[in-house]
């Protein structure tokens, strides 16, 4: 499994339901963490993250999966924890993706246990299919007979209208259109994979805090955090501002990631950030974000603090054409 090691997920770019009326397959966008599933065909596993990070520890529920393919296959799918609706839930997940420890992991895998939910197909027992059309690689993965138990793989259709009916209604984060005859391109962000998310939703690098009551006349400045500063990465490597998140870090939440921060002598970023109150940190945390758009100078608009995620690196968190639409794979 060694030589698969370093394949990383294909992922989509942001578009609109006229992009994808013809000519496409139509998943659901699983609220979750994208995993890619290496099996050796003789009871080996290994759970890469979308980084390639080893977390097969982190779901000891999906071990049974290395023993339901007879030779060496390489599956592209999604972690999620459902809600009480049955939609996935990423803050239901987003605990679990920090823990590595053993005895934390089994008895939050009886809390919380997770699906690995398959939709697509590397290397189908000893073949590599990268280059196979999207439609047959499907076949392929439902000729596999994975699903059942802690292991899905949900169907696929032609009729997108439909799909977002039901993904609207179950509380799913969107659809995934997928071109038909299209390729698997590995580590690439493609428009042959085009996202409609219900909400926007994506992952940022923290560089600075600011502290509760910073900056308000007469506040006292605390040692408790007010906000983030987060940002991602352009083209050249600098990390762009992308504003402020103070919303879903009150209480516990706050002070579990003031823990992880770690102090910097100067910015992480490339300009200027407004206000004199600012912590700056090295900028190697992840984090997720919901959010209602941007603001005419690229901010965003009524962020909300989903959690931290440790399956991306900080500089896989980058700035292209979707910010202006938003959302995350």
């Amino acid at each position: 499994m060694q030589a698969t090691a370093r394949l990383r997920p294909m992922l989509a770019t942001a578009g609109r339901v006229s992009d994808v009326t013809e000519g496409f397959l139509h998943e659901i966008k699983w609220d979750g963490a994208r995993v890619l599933a290496h099996l050796d065909g003789d009871g080996g596993l290994v759970l890469r993250s979308r980084s390639g990070a080893d977390v097969t520890v982190s779901y000891p529920e999906l071990a049974d999966l290395a023993t339901r393919v007879d030779g060496p296959t390489v599956l592209d799918g999604e972690v999620i924890v459902l809600d009480d609706d049955g939609a996935a839930s990423f803050s239901r997940l987003q605990p679990r993706l920090q823990l590595r420890d053993p005895t934390r992991v089994r008895r939050a895998a009886a809390e919380s246990p997770v699906l690995y939910v398959i939709f697509d197909v590397l290397i189908c027992r000893g073949r590599a299919v990268f280059d196979e059309p999207v439609e047959d690689r499907r076949a392929m993965l439902e000729q596999l007979g994975l699903h059942g138990g802690r292991i899905q793989v949900p169907p696929a259709t032609d009729d997108v209208a439909q799909l977002l009916e039901v993904a609207a209604a179950r509380g799913d984060e969107g659809v995934v259109s997928k071109r038909l005859g299209s390729t698997y391109r590995p580590g690439a962000r493609s428009n042959d994979w085009i996202k409609l998310p219900f909400a926007h939703r994506r992952d940022v690098v923290i560089g600075a805090w600011r502290p509760e009551g910073g900056e308000r006349p007469g506040g006292v400045t605390s040692s408790r955090i007010g906000a983030v500063v987060v940002g991602a990465h352009d083209a050249d490597g600098r990390l762009q501002v992308l504003g402020a998140v103070g919303s879903g870090l009150a209480g516990r939440a706050g002070e579990d990631l003031k823990g992880r921060l770690e102090a910097a002598d100067r910015s992480p970023f490339a300009t200027d950030i407004a206000g004199q109150d600012a912590r700056f940190v090295v900028p190697s945390l992840v984090g997720t974000v919901r959010y209602r758009g941007l603001t005419g100078e690229g901010r965003l608009r009524q962020p909300v603090w989903l959690g931290l995620r440790d399956d991306i690196a900080a500089g896989d968190v980058l700035l292209d054409a979707e910010d202006t639409v938003g959302a995350s794979d």
